[in-house]
């Protein structure tokens, strides 16, 4: 006797029930309509965009209000560990190059990163989606006899190449349009701190720089675990993370806890 009307041989197998509808796919898409994040979620429950979880923060693959452009196939193996930014510069002049010609010029040289940003302007251009890994080499070790791609490790390693140099940090500059890059960021679960201190300092040990990029958040090109990057300069770390509020029920950096005051007496 069929137990089981309506379903073929392969849905049974599966353990399918005619009471209940199987799951289907449901896929974040961004341009060129290539497949960026693949979940599953019931069809009574599909809605419009993906969340990633992390309170009210909605976090899209494509950052809203950015132009877009193509970056090409990029692989993406998963990553687990605390999600992360990596700031870096193009090592040009702000003044001169508009964020699409740096970002196109980033893309012809396989160094496409996620978002390019001129902080004198405020455009921003994204050739990844936020699901994908960066093409830029962001720093690489050997531990165990493995070799480990640190831009393939946590959650997500979110890339900004500002449209700067490192001898004159942007940071000093007006850095319009910040605030959306950084609420963009917060959707995604990365805390606004700084682990590893200002970049740009010397000697660093590879123990401490491994210890500190465990922890998450952002961090300057030269302050992955074994990179090679010079930039991205000394940066006012402390005013690029306070531009805007963080998003709410996104990750935040943790608060200390004022000292209790003293008596006149004590």
């Amino acid at each position: 006797m069929d137990f089981f009307p309506g379903l073929t041989y392969p849905e049974r197998s599966r353990g399918l029930s005619p009471r209940r509808p199987p799951l289907r796919d449901a896929a974040v898409r961004g341009g060129g309509g290539e497949q960026d994040l693949l979940v599953r979620v019931s069809p009574a429950r599909r809605t419009r965009h993906t969340t990633t979880g992390w309170g009210k923060a909605m976090a899209e693959a494509w950052m809203p209000g950015a132009e877009r452009l193509d970056g090409g196939a990029v692989r993406t193996p998963p990553g687990i560990g605390a999600p992360r930014a990596v700031w870096t510069v193009t090592e040009s002049d702000p003044g001169a190059w508009s964020a699409r010609e740096e970002a196109r010029r980033m893309v012809d040289e396989e160094r496409t990163a996620h978002l390019v940003w001129n902080p004198l302007t405020g455009e921003v251009v994204q050739t990844l989606a936020a699901t994908r890994r960066s093409r830029v080499a962001l720093g690489s070790t050997h531990q165990y006899g493995l070799h480990l791609d640190h831009g393939h490790e946590g959650r997500v390693c979110l890339v900004v190449a500002a449209i700067a140099s490192r001898e004159a940090p942007f940071t000093d500059g007006p850095m319009l349009g910040l605030a959306p890059i950084l609420a963009w960021t917060d959707s995604w679960g990365v805390a606004r701190t700084w682990h590893a201190g200002p970049p740009g300092r010397e000697g660093v040990k590879a123990g401490e720089a491994a210890r500190q990029w465990a922890r998450g958040g952002h961090f300057g090109h030269d302050q992955v675990p074994g990179s090679c990057a010079k930039g991205p300069g000394r940066l006012d770390t402390a005013r690029l993370l306070a531009t805007g509020p963080p998003v709410e029920g996104a990750s935040r950096a943790p608060r200390t806890r004022p000292e209790p005051r003293r008596s006149a007496t004590t």
